[in-house]
């Protein structure tokens, strides 16, 4: 079986980062929160001395947000207007909100945001992901 290399496998994953849902502010609407620890491989070598999360782990933590609200794996087939704006170091709490584009079933809006401040903004864009009823399913 083929694995996503930015998405760590379940077993792997708690030593990269935590991620958990968190009850949905309006209809269609994901917002999770992920933790990273100072020694996540996240940090390895990016810088040493003033560590700083990388933006393609920013990215693989709004996947796996939308991943895990819609109980489905998924697979990033493209980005579009991705701007970085705050770097996030180890300790921020990370906020990752995103919300499905209207007309188009792969896309989303997502911004993320480290110690408060906007981190990260874009449109990701999925693969397969066409018939979503919402970003999250009822329960």
């Amino acid at each position: 079986m083929r694995r996503d290399p930015l998405t760590p496998n379940d077993g792997e994953q708690q030593k990269w980062h935590r991620l958990t849902l968190m009850p949905e502010s309006t209809p269609g609407e994901v917002l999770a929160r992920a933790e990273t620890e100072p020694t996540s491989p996240w940090y390895s070598g990016h810088f040493p001395g003033e560590p700083i999360l990388p933006g393609i782990a920013q990215i693989a933590m709004v996947g796996e947000a939308i991943g895990l609200a819609e109980d489905r794996p998924v697979r990033i087939a493209g980005l579009k207007r991705v701007r970085f704006k705050q770097v996030i170091q180890p300790g921020d709490g990370i906020d990752i909100r995103v919300r499905p584009r209207e007309g188009d079933a792969a896309a989303y809006s997502f911004q993320v945001t480290g110690g408060g401040e906007v981190a990260c903004s874009g449109i990701i864009t999925l693969a397969g992901a066409g018939g979503r009823e919402s970003a999250r399913p009822q329960r």
